[in-house]
C-alpha cells in the first residue's frame, strides 16, 4: 500500500511558503529516491496553498500506485467531489493513457469541502502539449468567467534528475512561459 500522510505548510528561511505531504510505501522497498511532495510557493501567495486537504497532491501518488499496483491511502482529507472522480473517472483516463496500469483501491479518512478566500482558477503548466492545450481551451477559447483560467502554476516535475536542476534551467523554462503570456 501506498499512503499519503503528514500535510504541513511552513514558512522557508527564503521567503518561499512550502505545502509538503509524505508518500510512504508499506507493502514495498519504495523506488524512489524522494519521500516529500510539495509545493512552493512565495510566502505572497500562501493563502493559495490548502493545508486542510490533501486535493493538491492526490494525482502524483494516484498514478505511482497504480503503476506498482498497490492501493492507496490518504491519511487525511480530500474534497468528496475529488473522490468521486478519482474512482469513477481519473483511473479509467489513467489506465487508457498507459497499459502498465491498474485500477486501485483508494480510501481516504474523510471528506471536506475547502472554503474559496479568492475565486482562483488555476491549471499546472510544464509546457507540454497536454497543459498548451489546456491554457488554449480554457483560457483563449472559455468565455464563462466561472471556468476561465486565471492562474497558471508552473510545475518542475523532473524527479529523475531533482538534484542537478539548475538556476539556468528554471529561468531557461520561465522565460519561455513568459514568452507565452
Amino acid at each position: 500500500m501506498i499512503e499519503l500522510s503528514g500535510l504541513r505548510k511552513y514558512n522557508t528561511p527564503n521567503n518561499r511558503t512550502r505545502l509538503e505531504a509524505d508518500i510512504n510505501f508499506s507493502d514495498m522497498d519504495s523506488p524512489y529516491p524522494l519521500k516529500t511532495i510539495y509545493f512552493d510557493t512565495d510566502k505572497e501567495n500562501a493563502d493559495m496553498l490548502d493545508d486542510e486537504s490533501y486535493n493538491a497532491f492526490v494525482l502524483v501518488p494516484l498514478f505511482v500506485a497504480m503503476f506498482h499496483k498497490q492501493d492507496l491511502h490518504i491519511r487525511g482529507k480530500i474534497s468528496k467531489r475529488l473522490y468521486q472522480n478519482v474512482k469513477w473517472y481519473i483511473q479509467r483516463i489513467f489506465c487508457d493513457y498507459s497499459p502498465l496500469l491498474s485500477p486501485v483501491n483508494v480510501t481516504v479518512d474523510g471528506f471536506t469541502e475547502i472554503a474559496q478566500t479568492d475565486k482562483i482558477i488555476g491549471t499546472g503548466i510544464s509546457s507540454g502539449v497536454d497543459s498548451l492545450t489546456t491554457l488554449y481551451d480554457k483560457f483563449i477559447c472559455e468565455d464563462d468567467p466561472d471556468y476561465k483560467l486565471n492562474a497558471l502554476f508552473y510545475f518542475c516535475h523532473d524527479w529523475k534528475n531533482y538534484s542537478t536542476l539548475s538556476k539556468e534551467h528554471f529561468n531557461d523554462s520561465n522565460r519561455k512561459l513568459n514568452a507565452m503570456s
